[in-house]
């Protein structure tokens, strides 16, 4: 039990970090190196907490000091932060372990039905879910653009399409992106 409070706790004042550091800029959230991260992040606890099914039914809440009612406001907040980029838009839709429209829609009708947001602010992120989702269809065509490339065109190690190729010392060619990540972890 100790464990799982400490992880909400942690799990709690990350969220709180990325709204009000992403309130104040967005530069550093959409940054080639960090945009996937940060979208995949932010779906993955959206889909949990935003999700029709009963998984996320805790007896004693707060004896985990797990709060879904301040943490779902502090998601979406996120979201807004960083709407105004079309790399983070991009970079949400591209997540294809957690984005689904449906997540979208069901974080709305929570935020709606309980109150938990006023209207101005619901109105905002509906307009970034509209601005997600017309994202999404470029996406679709680019997916489609690119459907077979060429072998020596794709990453070595994620055999992603590369952006920005970068010969190794040994010959190898990779993404830049594929080494930043490797040294960020």
């Amino acid at each position: 039990k100790k464990r799982v409070a400490s992880w909400m706790d942690l799990g709690s004042e990350t969220t709180h970090m990325v709204n009000y550091l992403s309130s104040l800029t967005t530069n550093s959230f959409v940054t080639e190196d960090m945009v996937a991260r940060v979208a995949e992040m932010l779906n993955f606890l959206l889909k949990f907490l935003a999700s029709n099914n009963t998984a996320l039914k805790v007896e004693k809440p707060e004896q985990y000091r797990f709060n879904p009612r301040e943490l779902l406001p502090n998601e979406v907040d996120c979201y807004v932060n960083l709407a105004s980029s079309e790399r983070f838009c991009m970079a949400v839709v591209s997540d294809p372990r957690s984005y689904t429209r449906t997540m979208f829609h069901n974080a709305l009708e929570v935020l709606r039905s309980r109150n938990l947001k006023d209207f101005d602010f619901i109105g905002r992120f509906d307009e970034f879910i509209q601005r997600v989702f017309s994202t999404e269809e470029v996406a679709a065509s680019r997916a489609r653009y690119f459907e077979d490339p060429p072998d020596d065109l794709l990453d070595m190690l994620t055999y992603d399409l590369m952006s920005d190729p970068v010969e190794m010392p040994g010959g190898q060619v990779c993404d830049r992106m594929t080494i930043s990540r490797h040294l960020l972890n």
